[in-house]
């Protein structure tokens, strides 16, 4: 609610986003060739980033 009554967006945040933007798209990559080990790894990744965004 605060960032669309502002002016603009959170400088901060919009980084934040895009630097996840782009990490999001490096993991799609590794995807492609990822063994059972590294598709593990992120998939725990992004169940924890899950469960922390489900909090808020």
């Amino acid at each position: 609610m605060k960032e669309q009554r502002a002016a603009g967006p959170d400088p901060e945040r919009l980084k934040t986003l895009q630097e996840g933007s782009v990490a999001c798209a490096v993991d799609l990559e590794t995807l492609l060739d990822a063994g059972p080990e590294e598709v593990a790894e992120i998939a725990a990744r992004y169940a924890a980033r899950s469960k922390e965004l489900g909090g808020q």
